[in-house]
């Protein structure tokens, strides 16, 4: 299988899909290319496994780069509404556990449909919609929380 990355750094350059990625990046602004290869291949691999290390579950994280003791430091009010089903992102299990970690969080059920991250995410990838418009569907439970 040939990756991008090992086609260099046009390879790099020539990434991505709708908004996400290298190549739309450089396309909204030509400039970005040269920005890119002035990093550095070292540069911009080490950047790569930095922003990767932080995104990659690992025992004790919740939340990529939180580890459980940092959830016990949250002593403001929290509303936590649960993840949906089908979301790979962000799974009900994410929800459960974070609850469970901040003590008198509230864990409250999603008043949009299950698949609601999935079809904004569609949409936003072919330019149809911004990715957090289906939020506002659940303006009133948070004033609701925010008022109690």
């Amino acid at each position: 299988m040939v990756t991008h990355c090992s086609q260099g750094f046009e390879g790099i350059c020539n990434m991505g899909v709708g908004p996400f990625g290298w190549r739309p990046m450089i396309e909204a602004n030509p400039n970005n290319r040269k920005r890119l290869h002035d990093i550095g291949a070292k540069e911009f691999e080490q950047v790569m496994m930095r922003w990767f290390n932080a995104f990659i579950p690992k025992p004790n994280e919740p939340i990529p780069g939180v580890p459980d003791y940092r959830f016990t430091e949250v002593k403001c009010p929290t509303l936590i509404v649960r993840g949906g089903e089908l979301d790979y992102d962000h799974p009900p299990r994410t929800s459960f556990e974070v609850h469970a970690l901040i003590k008198g969080s509230k864990l409250v059920e999603p008043v949009w449909p299950e698949d609601a991250w999935e079809v904004a995410a569609g949409k936003a990838g072919r330019g149809e919609d911004a990715l957090f418009d289906f939020w506002q569907d659940g303006a009133q439970q948070f004033l609701d929380f925010i008022d109690a």
